[in-house]
């Protein structure tokens, strides 16, 4: 009983940390980093606003965030336990940067840079340790004399652009990645019904295949030609009432008893047994199978096997049957005696062992599959996060060769693919 029932909580616990854990994955697991794929143009002095969004959309606002400046390999800004960490941020950067909390709540990462100077130019990465995802804005800083003269425009910023295929776009329905969030919501939910439905049917197998058959480890004496009592016990007690069960003679391997679908089946039933067997219906649903034998003869010594096929457990007795001349021996009155198993003398069969292995492979395969998953989420993560390193270095050097590109030409070029930043 105790196996049982550390097994069952060893399944629950498995089945609620697979919940959580495909929950996790399929609303994490998904998000990625989005930034502007244009560089951003600022001008020189004003406000520099950096855009990065999470997709789908997820709470962020207890997760760990950073802002680094690539080719200086510094921090831009920090935020660690919902908090600023200045601690972390180069000193260039103290008292110009504004995180926007209010919008870590969306999936927002936003950052402000306040008096931007020229040497502010640069990669800036958008960072999520815990969701192992990033992206990478390229910023370039414009001289105050080179700027378009703008209605009161001090800085120009690239938005997050939409993508018409995007989910999250304006479409006369849900915005900003909603409509993906409520789809994963639905999917992570199911998972998680999912785990309950199988966590219970687990269980409710569990349940049956811990019960084992118990046998008297005495053998029985019955008197010739009186009745004998064949006991036998599931541990724990389940209904067998609608179960297949069988008594059977070990040492003339044969039918001493059926009982199929509710009722007998004297088909199968050795010839010697027949009209002599009755099975006790009313002990069944109380996991006892009770038979008894009438009109017991000598050659009725010997193995008797109780068997639940569908349980896949068994037990054996032996019988031994007294002449009646040896009737004085034994208790006036008496013409059978039936041992009970005591409580403390309970042995498992080998037929249970097998269940108890069955039972092991339901908690191997499930941990087998979870060890798999988690493999491979691993894998694709710093798949993901070698892309983005390798990509942000190419964003990099192309960044540095477009700048040595421009070297001598006109400073006065006008600068295009602005927005003035509300």
């Amino acid at each position: 009983m105790k196996t049982f029932c550390l097994n069952s909580i060893v399944n629950t616990l498995l089945v609620a940390f697979l919940s959580v854990f495909y929950s996790t994955v399929f609303v994490t697991g998904a998000s990625h980093a989005v930034c502007p794929t244009q560089p951003v143009e600022v001008v020189e002095d004003g406000v520099l606003t950096l855009q990065c969004r999470l997709e789908p959309q997820i709470d962020v606002s207890a997760r760990t965030t950073d802002w680094k400046r690539l080719d200086l390999d510094g921090f831009v800004y920090s935020y660690r336990h919902k908090q600023d960490n200045h601690d972390a941020q180069m000193e260039r950067y103290r008292g110009r940067t504004a995180f926007d909390r209010v919008g870590l709540s969306e999936g927002n990462l936003t950052l402000k840079i306040y008096s931007v100077q020229l040497n502010d130019s640069g990669q800036y990465r958008c960072y999520v340790p815990k969701l192992d995802t990033s992206c990478v804005i390229t910023v370039k800083v414009v001289p105050k004399g080179q700027q378009m003269k703008a209605k009161g425009d001090e800085s120009r910023t690239t938005r997050i652009p939409l993508d018409p295929d995007d989910p999250g776009r304006v479409d006369g329905g849900l915005s900003d990645g909603k409509g993906m969030k409520i789809v994963l919501g639905v999917v992570s939910f199911i998972a998680f019904v999912s785990g309950i439905a199988i966590g219970v049917v687990v269980l409710k197998r569990k349940t049956i295949q811990a019960s084992h058959a118990v046998c008297p480890t005495q053998p029985i004496k019955a008197v010739e030609d009186g009745y004998v009592t064949l006991q036998c016990w599931l541990d724990p007690p389940i209904d067998v009432s609608a179960r297949t069960s069988d008594w059977r003679r070990l040492d003339l391997n044969g039918i001493v008893y059926a009982y199929r679908d509710g009722q007998d089946l004297h088909d199968e039933q050795m010839e010697r047994y027949k009209g002599r067997t009755t099975l006790i219906y009313e002990d069944l649903i109380k996991g006892n199978l009770t038979l008894k034998i009438s009109s017991v003869q000598l050659n009725d010594s010997g193995q008797y096997r109780c068997y639940v096929p569908k349980l896949d457990t068994s037990c054996v007795m032996n019988v031994r049957v007294v002449p009646k001349d040896q009737l004085t021996s034994m208790k006036k009155g008496e013409d059978h005696i039936t041992t009970r198993p005591p409580v403390y003398d309970v042995t498992e069969t080998e037929d249970h062992d097998a269940a108890e292995t069955r039972t092991h492979y339901l908690i191997a395969f499930p941990v087998f599959g979870f060890v798999v998953v988690f493999i491979g989420v691993l894998v694709k993560k710093r798949w993901r996060g070698e892309e983005a390193m390798t990509k942000s270095n190419n964003a990099l050097q192309e960044n540095r060769m477009n700048e040595k590109s421009e070297e001598g030409k006109n400073p006065g070029s006008i600068v295009i693919n602005i927005q003035q930043d509300a």
